[in-house]
């Protein structure tokens, strides 16, 4: 019961960011740009959505039915479990972000070209996003909701407070950078809570597989994106 209401409030706030912030773009950039942003969010919705899922449908069962039984098993399978979730996620997201330009017309229509270069940046926010999910993943196996919870009302408000910080210099561009800070923050707050109450490690090759698979796609982002200006 726990863990469904820190999910119910997690969503709701999101929900309501989301909600704060594009009432801001209407006043701030006009109605267009309310939709001109939609392409990006829109795939990474999508995949992120889809890749996280089919992860979590095996490992969290998995962790669950050992997080009482064989804490040194339990240990290795979660990082395994954050390795997978890199391994998996960043080729798509890179995919995506050298893709923006063909995938937005396709997909959408030249109308929303203002997306094209949002998308590059996107990608990197769900990589720092998968990388927070990851370290999180021990959260629910664990039965730690009020964790859930806590960071599921944290980082909504990170994500807006970001977001109106940035948006006088980024304009459109600060909705992934703002996404992007959001995600990092609460994967340090995450690692805290992992190393001092909980006792978990986290392998440094993991924390390798982290910052390199951060930077090839912000790589990628800065290539292709002064193609899409």
């Amino acid at each position: 019961t726990g863990i469904a209401f820190a999910s119910l409030i997690g969503g709701g706030i999101t929900n309501f960011a989301d909600i704060l912030i594009r009432s801001n773009l209407i006043q701030v950039f006009g109605l267009v740009a309310a939709g001109s942003i939609q392409p990006a969010l829109t795939f990474s919705a999508q995949y992120t959505g889809l890749l996280g899922g089919a992860i979590s449908t095996y490992a969290v069962p998995r962790l669950s039915e050992l997080s009482n039984t064989d804490r040194p098993l339990f240990q290795k399978e979660y990082n395994d479990y954050i390795r997978l979730m890199l391994l998996v996620v960043t080729p798509f997201a890179i995919l995506v972000a050298i893709g923006a330009s063909f995938l937005v017309p396709l997909l959408y229509s030249d109308r929303f070209s203002a997306s094209i270069p949002l998308v590059p940046l996107q990608s990197v926010a769900d990589v720092i996003e998968f990388a927070f999910i990851g370290m999180a993943g021990a959260f629910l196996p664990m039965g730690r909701g009020k964790i859930l919870l806590g960071l599921g009302i944290m980082i909504p408000f990170l994500y807006y407070g970001a977001y109106l910080a940035l948006v006088p210099t980024l304009g459109l561009k600060a909705i992934p950078v703002a996404s992007g800070a959001g995600w990092l923050i609460a994967a340090g707050v995450s690692y805290i809570i992992l190393r001092r109450s909980l006792k978990l490690q986290i392998r440094r090759k993991n924390f390798w597989l982290m910052a390199n698979s951060v930077i090839a796609t912000v790589a990628v982002a800065l290539a292709v994106c002064p193609g899409q200006s």
